[in-house]
């Protein structure tokens, strides 16, 4: 039986994910395991309603929860650009070709990157988490929202 920590034993900061519906399942199920404080997506709106993610964002926004998502399109939708840059939200989006329980047990092994990565980039932003612990990198800053929402 290993001495190590466990990443649900250890210190970890107190930070809220959200997973959309994308992250439902076995990748929120993850999450919980690990001890992370996580609000589901389905526990905030009506079961077969179609939410927009604007409206998943703007939820996140009004919370100071911290967005996790599959949907690598997330980035190239206006109004959920909008509603990143209005809200100051901080979006995860977990990339790779893999199952649920996959994505999820990776995203738990990169919680120290992910933490390192909350600490030095303010919001709002998105940030991709790649698979195999390759790291978390910034995929569109306030630079970038800035220019074009000005």
């Amino acid at each position: 039986m290993s001495r190590e920590p466990s990443i649900s034993t250890s210190k970890q900061p107190e930070f809220t994910f959200f997973t959309d519906r994308d992250s439902d399942g076995d990748f929120h199920g993850a999450l919980v395991a690990a001890g992370l404080h996580v609000e589901r997506h389905d526990d905030h709106f009506p079961p077969g309603r179609l939410v927009q993610d604007h409206e998943w964002i703007a939820l996140c926004a009004r919370h100071g929860w911290i967005g996790v998502t599959s949907d690598k399109r997330i980035k190239r939708n206006p109004l959920s650009q909008h509603a990143l840059v209005t809200g100051g939200v901080r979006l995860f989006v977990s990339v790779g070709t893999a199952t649920h329980a996959e994505k999820g047990a990776n995203f738990i092994a990169s919680l120290p990157k992910i933490y390192k990565f909350l600490e030095k980039h303010p919001p709002p932003f998105i940030a991709k988490v790649y698979l195999r612990q390759e790291g978390v990198y910034m995929n569109y800053t306030m630079e970038d929202y800035q220019r074009r929402f000005q």
